[in-house]
This record gives structure tokens, C-alpha cells and sequence, in this order.
């Protein structure tokens, strides 16, 4: 295992607010022993301070030892965390790398303003050219190490998924990958009135507050990345790569679920009343998905039933309730760190693990998430997904089924509402300005 691995020039000084530049070349031998700093990132919530900038690293597992005469398959992983937190370390990914037979990196990227800071055009997405940079690296390098240049799938989850969907989108990046998995977020691209560029004092004041509920970093439509607004035609350019895709359930409500509770910190019993929920999850929601806030609205109310509870006492339990991923609840105090997750957080999870390891690494292999290697006895076929067939898989520790696509009514009425708002809005914005004096 390599760590540490410089992609890009420390983006400090004169190179701060600016695309990531070439690393310096260097000559002999250089130390890949140690892990190199997270970037900087300041999150009270989670009691986390780091200054540093010199943070463009990656981190490489090669199952077995390097050996240049081979050709595995490279998986690429973008980490997580709202775009404001997170890094590549403690995403070993050695168990994946080694049951998968694939190479395994991991990389950091450049969070909230340092990263994400939009100030006109050739200015934001910081952070996604980042890992741009990083992939071109590993696409560049990583036969060295005896990976496939040609061979090479970028997967995250959260913001990680999020930063995929946008390297899918990216105007730059045919033929830099080939495949990707995004697991439980896509991106919806903001609008540039949502920006930093537009932002008042006042609301500029409240994008470096210290409330862990306020976070105004995300990658922006900038005509450079990615187009000025989101259209079919971005959403085409998708189709250069093989994608695999899926939801953690309920992973939403760890957005939302933290803002009701915190209003009640200080008497946890008091409860939430329906007032309360209703706006804290309106204010959520314009943030969260701007342009279908009443849609996001309604089926939080509905999907938690917060609206039949007979009393705040329960409500405010119900709120509180674990939140679930693949069906089954996570114990208290686990870390959410690959290793462990791949590992399976127990003996009931462990063959989960090892079915979602073997269809992942299968997918990097050749596209199709059933083959090469032959999934375990009793293991459906996941079958490739298409509007007609309208299926998808279902894992849990309990099972592992095909089932038709839950909420199809609710996606559809989404999918409808946004590229509407968004036709809207463009047209909006193109519209000659009339002053009426």
C-alpha cells in the first residue's frame, strides 16, 4: 500500500482559489509511508478543525504487490461529506482490493470555500477539479503500479456521489474513466443565483458561520465544468460511461432529522411540534432541493407519518429514530469507514458485504455487475436497468431481490416538477429586463 502520494502542487499562496496545478517532477525515490494531512475543514458538529491546505493526496492498494506486467482494474473513491468535511483516510479499501483482485485509491480533494468558492466565471468547482486532477494522475501512472489506464471506475457515496455525478457530467472528461458507481445522492446542479458571486453581507455572513445546518459549498453550473444550467444535453454526456447507481434508505434524513433535534437539545422531552417540524424541514428542503421544496416537504412529512403522531413527545421520537442503510440498522458507534463497512459490521452482515464487494469489482471488471466472477448460489441476476423492465435490486441481510423501482409515482412527479422549475428559470433568465418607471 501506497500513501500519501502527491497528484497535485500544494494549492496554497498564489495557487489558492485556482485550479489544481501540476505536481513538481521529482527525481529518485519519494516517501509513500505517510498518510499526508485531510484539507482544511471546520465542522463544530462533529468537533473538527484542521487548517491545513496542503492536502492533495491519494492513497493506492495493490492486492498481491505491484506488478507492472498486470492489468487490473483501477476503482477510484471520492469521499463523502456535504462537500465540507471528510477525506481519504481510513478509506483502506485493502478488503475490497483484495477479495475484488482490483486497485484500490483513495483520494482528498479540497472542501467547503477553499474549495467551492464561486466568484464569477474561471472562478468555483475547486474541489471537482481537483479530483479531476487526481484521476488524470492515476490514468496517467497507475500502469506503473500494474493498473489498466483504460480500466478505470470512480465510485463515492454522499458528496462522494455526488462529485461522480458531476465528473459524469464534466465537459472535459471523455475517455478519462470508464464506469462509475454513485451510491445515495445525485447531483442537481444550482443555480448560479444561489452562489456565493450573488450573496448579499448578510447571507454571505452565514456561509462561514459555525451552524453545523447552514452549508452553502456545493459545486456550481459555471459554463466551464459543466454547462450554465442543467438540460438534456448535460445530462446526455452521461452516456459515455457505465453507471451503476443506488440509494441508502432513509439516508436523507441525515440531512433534515439533525435540524428538528437540535432545536430541542436542551430539553430533549419538550418534543417537536408540527409547527416546528414544518418549517425547519421547509428551510431544509430550499436548500436541499430548491426547485421542488413542497415536494421534498410532503414526503418527509409522509415517509415519517409526522403529521399522525398524537402528541410532539412522540413526534420528536419518531425524528430520532436510527437511520437505516440497506435495510438494516447500523449499531451505535459504528465508523462509517470502508474497511469496515466491506467488512460487515457483523456476522449477519458479512455475507452482504461480500455479495456488494463481488458486484462492485465485477461491474469495474467488464460493466455488468453479474459477471466475471459467478455471484454466490441463490443470488439473483441484477438486471440492467431500463424504463420499460422499470427493476432494479434490493440488498439487505435478509435478502437480496429484484423489486420494481419504490417510489416510481413520487420520482416521476419530481423529475417532472424540477426540469420544469429548471425550463423556467432558464427562460427566466434569458428574458429581456423591462423597468417600469
Amino acid at each position: 500500500m501506497l500513501t500519501g502520494v502527491r497528484y497535485a502542487a500544494p494549492p496554497v499562496g498564489s495557487l489558492r482559489f485556482k485550479r489544481p496545478a501540476p505536481v513538481d517532477v521529482w527525481r529518485g525515490v519519494r516517501n509513500a509511508t505517510s498518510v499526508g494531512q485531510p484539507c482544511a475543514q471546520r465542522t463544530p458538529r462533529f468537533k473538527i478543525s484542521i487548517t491545513n491546505e496542503d492536502c492533495l493526496f491519494l492513497d493506492i492498494t495493490v492486492p498481491g504487490g505491484v506488478d507492472v506486467n498486470k492489468k487490473k482494474p483501477v476503482m477510484v473513491w471520492i469521499h463523502g461529506g456535504g462537500y465540507t468535511l471528510g477525506s481519504k483516510d481510513g478509506y483502506f479499501g485493502a478488503t475490497l482490493a483484495v477479495q475484488g483482485d482490483v486497485i484500490v485509491v483513495a483520494i482528498n480533494y479540497r472542501l467547503a470555500m477553499l474549495g467551492f468558492l464561486y466568484d464569477g466565471p474561471g472562478t468555483g468547482n475547486f474541489g471537482l477539479w481537483d479530483q479531476r486532477a487526481a484521476i488524470m494522475w492515476v490514468k496517467e501512472n497507475i500502469d506503473k503500479f500494474g493498473g489498466d489506464p483504460e480500466l478505470i471506475t470512480i465510485f463515492g457515496e454522499s458528496a462522494g456521489a455526488g462529485s461522480v455525478s458531476a465528473q459524469l457530467m464534466g465537459r472535459h472528461n471523455t475517455g478519462l474513466f470508464q464506469r462509475a458507481i454513485a451510491i445515495a445522492i445525485t447531483l442537481g446542479l444550482f443555480h448560479i443565483l444561489n452562489s456565493i458571486f450573488n450573496y448579499n453581507d448578510e447571507l454571505l455572513s452565514t456561509a462561514v458561520t459555525d451552524n453545523p445546518l447552514v452549508n452553502h459549498w456545493h459545486p456550481v453550473p459555471d459554463d466551464d465544468f459543466f454547462l450554465s444550467y442543467t438540460s438534456q444535453e448535460v445530462y446526455n454526456a452521461t452516456q459515455r460511461f457505465d453507471l451503476l447507481a443506488g440509494v441508502n434508505k432513509d439516508e436523507g434524513a441525515l440531512a433534515v432529522i439533525p435540524s428538528i433535534t437540535m432545536l430541542n437539545m436542551s430539553d430533549p422531552e419538550a418534543g417537536v411540534s408540527m409547527e416546528v417540524a414544518s418549517k425547519i424541514l421547509q428551510e431544509n428542503c430550499e436548500m436541499l432541493t430548491p426547485l421542488s421544496v413542497q415536494l421534498c416537504v410532503k414526503f418527509l412529512v409522509d415517509t415519517y407519518g409526522l403529521d399522525r403522531l398524537e402528541n410532539d413527545i412522540e413526534r420528536g421520537h419518531r425524528i430520532g429514530d436510527v437511520v437505516v442503510y440497506f435495510g438494516d440498522n447500523v449499531p451505535a458507534g459504528a465508523q462509517f469507514w470502508l474497511n469496515q463497512f466491506f467488512n460487515g459490521f457483523s456476522d449477519k452482515e458479512k455475507p452482504l458485504s461480500d455479495v456488494m464487494m463481488r458486484t462492485w469489482t465485477n461491474f469495474a471488471k467488464s460493466g455488468n455487475p453479474n459477471l466475471p466472477v459467478p455471484l454466490a448460489v441463490g443470488t439473483p441476476t441484477w438486471p440492467l436497468f431500463n424504463v420499460s423492465a422499470d427493476t432494479v435490486m434490493e440488498f439487505n441481510s435478509a435478502r437480496l431481490k429484484v423489486i420494481a423501482t419504490p417510489e416510481k409515482d413520487r420520482l416521476l412527479n419530481l423529475t417532472e416538477t424540477l426540469f420544469a422549475a429548471r425550463t423556467a428559470q432558464v427562460n427566466a433568465d434569458k428574458a429581456p429586463v423591462i423597468f417600469i418607471v
